[in-house]
């Protein structure tokens, strides 16, 4: 995640060190052993992901807000 407005060469690089941080077989060994698989996705899937989850979670959300 970063702010809206962020520039896709800085988004590519975060992204690219992400995937090399996943990558190093000790910490996906740790992912594994909190029964999480780990997996990479390119930075378009990942935003459609997000925006899948926000438009599912969205009634959830009003409603929450709507009784506070």
């Amino acid at each position: 995640m970063a702010p809206a407005k962020t520039p896709p060469p800085v988004l590519q690089t975060l992204h690219d060190a992400i995937v090399a941080v996943g990558a190093d077989p000790e910490l996906k060994e740790k992912i594994r052993a909190q029964g999480i698989t780990p997996r990479s996705i390119g930075l378009r899937d990942f935003d459609a992901h997000i925006r899948n989850d926000m438009d599912r979670l969205e009634p959830l959300l009003r409603t929450i807000a709507r009784s506070n």
